[in-house]
């Protein structure tokens, strides 16, 4: 389970630190508090071997890439300036882990065994036109990996210099990222597949169910060769695209969770999709479901019912809540927590707390 998160000069965030995170962790504040850029220093931190890494963040947002640049990139530093580089520090079972990303001028790549030479050679022209990026991630051992990413026109190219020995404590775990956009577009269909193969699916139909009491099924139809996820209702089928906002954003959700034992799963802006009266039996659903499998879930809200719907649904698992609200002042960012009682007795007296 990861214990704490420092962030410096990542996004809009010159440093703040989050601490004694929970499994069921909720993040909120003003808009333009930097509650998306945590969970993307997450993703960041635990994605930084996959060079598709920062096209992927920059999806989070609806920004996708048709052109590789540096500006690929940049905006995930302060101020979009590489020069003094990010700085990402976890605490994960008890282990102490850092990640440093900053602009390298110096750095020319040599021939890639698993690159065609014509390719690498793109980029070597492109780190010496622009510059390349130098990663370095060491734990509290002193055990490091580290390596440099390059961009070109044909997408970046992550060089490593140093790997993992088998010995030392690589901090990565699955995570997921799960806003609606992705909940509507990505499919799903595989997963359910996964699951009713493992005799699980009738357990999520009864999750779903707590948003919609009229579903009877998930069943796949193959047409013109392509796979589609259905969901029956009164003996009718429809796409599962058609069942709203709230269903697809529940189903994705429940998926990562069940699909992914053991992994962290962030999720942005939790209460949209879902009407109020449902945030109780979401957040009960949510605990219940990622107890069982162990992931650790960090979610964003700014929605003081979704708040209340937390404090009511976890009243059974109050120990596994953690609740933290983000103050900004220009790049100046604090944060602070509510452990269950806390938050609860701020609710009861009607007391703001976003």
């Amino acid at each position: 389970m990861i214990n704490s998160i420092e962030i410096n000069r990542f996004r809009g965030i010159e440093k703040l630190k989050l601490d004694d995170f929970d499994r069921i962790n909720i993040i909120t504040g003003k808009n333009n508090a930097g509650k998306s850029s945590i969970l993307e220093a997450f993703f960041a931190f635990m994605d930084f071997t996959s060079p598709d890494m920062f096209n992927k963040i920059n999806g989070f947002r609806g920004k996708n890439t048709i052109f590789y640049d540096t500006n690929i990139w940049e905006p995930l530093f302060l101020n979009m300036n590489t020069d003094d580089g990010y700085i990402i520090k976890i605490e994960k079972d008890g282990d102490n882990y850092e990640l440093e990303t900053i602009k390298d001028n110096t750095f020319v790549p040599g021939n890639v065994s698993t690159v065609p030479a014509a390719i690498v050679s793109q980029f070597r022209t492109a780190a010496k036109e622009k510059y390349s990026l130098k990663y370095k991630m060491i734990d509290s051992d002193k055990n490091y990996t580290s390596g440099h990413y390059l961009v070109a026109n044909e997408g970046i190219l992550l060089v490593p210099d140093r790997e993992w020995t088998e010995e030392n404590k690589v901090p990565y775990q699955h995570t997921q990222y799960i806003n609606t956009q992705i909940a509507r577009t990505e499919s799903v269909t595989d997963k359910v597949s996964k699951l009713e193969l493992g005799g699980q699916k009738r357990e999520l139909i009864e999750i779903l169910k707590i948003i919609d009491d009229e579903i009877e099924d998930l069943i796949t139809l193959t047409s013109s060769g392509y796979a589609q996820l259905y969901v029956k209702k009164q003996g009718s089928v429809l796409p599962i695209s058609y069942a709203g906002d709230g269903i697809n954003k529940l189903l994705f959700i429940v998926l990562s969770i069940m699909c992914n034992s053991g992994a962290i799963i962030l999720i942005d802006e939790i209460d949209a999709g879902f009407h109020y009266s449902m945030y109780e039996k979401l957040w009960k659903t949510i605990s219940k479901t990622s107890k069982k499998y162990d992931c650790q879930i960090f979610a964003t809200t700014h929605s003081y019912e979704a708040i209340v719907g937390a404090v009511d649904g976890m009243s059974d698992d109050k120990d596994d809540l953690a609740y933290y609200r983000i103050a900004k002042k220009n790049t100046n960012h604090t944060a602070y927590k509510y452990d269950y009682d806390e938050l609860k007795a701020a609710v009861d007296a009607n007391m703001e707390v976003r």
